[in-house]
């Protein structure tokens, strides 16, 4: 990968350094919350009605309520601000503006510059710039073997608008040689790399927490192993239900020895919008990590219908 060996060369982000100091002496780490459904609490109606609210496209039909959505999670004092990229490839496949002939990049490329680009803007503006790190998250479309000539692009991406780090996130499927090759790509462009699957005890999980339980016991804590040995950092939970994380963490701190973490969701999908979960406030949602921590969690977070406020009373 050509864009890879000059990221390779640079020395870790002094606020990823802070990062690895908390988790080294055991302490915790401070996730954002659901950037895209915090969308819909900023948007207008009539731009709230404009496609799916989580995917890349708010980046292109409104990068100032992104960014907005970026200070809130500074201001509740998150330590990682995600990027608003989870979808970006579908992007990809998805945009249907023609591409002018001198256009350097084509535009998912150039909103995975702008999502990075955000996301720094709202720490640098609160001063922040070595002590809160800018994650660039993607889905397990990055994974697919039709997207590694994606990956080399994005690589460059990086090294224009590098992230302190980049989350694989809302993984369903055990990694096979595929996915650990892809994987092994990006941690050779010198970024730290945190890997997230939607897991449940027993196996895989939806978003709406069904389960398709392993068929191979074995097969998802060799594949642990192997990330490790990729240089994966951190091993997380994401995009599932709040009742079984506490279990599900258990049994993950038992199969590898890498810091692991989760961001659970709250609420549920509603066609386009996502139905917020009333019963559980930030104070309630607080209490519920503690049994996290207490499982080994030291990274900890909130996805879908985790607000600015939930993350500050974790804070």
């Amino acid at each position: 990968m050509t864009g890879g060996h000059y990221l390779a060369e640079q020395p870790l982000s002094a606020a990823y350094e802070r990062i690895d100091g908390l988790l080294t002496d055991g302490k915790d780490v401070l996730l954002d919350g659901g950037v895209a459904t915090e969308l819909q609490q900023v948007r207008s109606q009539e731009r709230a009605r404009q496609r799916e609210p989580w995917g890349t496209w708010a980046l292109f039909q409104g990068p100032v309520d992104v960014l907005e959505v970026h200070r809130r999670f500074v201001a509740s004092g998150a330590d990682v601000i995600s990027t608003n990229t989870w979808s970006v490839l579908e992007a990809a496949d998805e945009t249907a503006v023609p591409q002018p002939a001198m256009r350097r990049n084509p535009l998912w490329a150039e909103a995975a510059r702008l999502g990075v680009r955000l996301a720094r803007q709202a720490i640098d503006e609160a001063g922040d710039r070595a002590d809160r790190a800018a994650a660039f998250c993607i889905n397990s479309a990055l994974l697919d073997e039709h997207a590694q000539g994606r990956l080399e692009l994005l690589s460059w991406v990086w090294h224009e608008e590098p992230p302190d780090l980049v989350i694989l996130e809302t993984l369903e499927a055990v990694p096979d040689e595929v996915a650990l090759e892809t994987i092994a790509m990006v941690t050779a462009t010198g970024l730290p790399v945190w890997v997230s699957f939607r897991r449940r005890p027993e196996g895989m999980s939806s978003v709406d927490g069904s389960v398709l339980p392993d068929t191979d016991a074995s097969a998802f804590p060799a594949a642990l192993g192997k990330l490790e040995g990729l240089g994966v950092r951190a091993v997380l939970v994401n995009c599932v239900p709040v009742d079984e994380v506490e279990e599900t963490l258990g049994v993950l701190r038992g199969q590898t020895s890498l810091p692991i973490g989760c961001y659970p969701n709250l609420g549920h999908g509603a066609g386009t919008h996502w139905e917020f979960d009333s019963g559980v406030g930030p104070h309630e949602y607080a209490q519920m990590a503690k049994g996290w921590k207490g499982a080994g969690a030291q990274i900890v977070g909130g996805c879908c219908g985790v607000t600015a406020k939930h993350i500050a009373e974790l804070r």
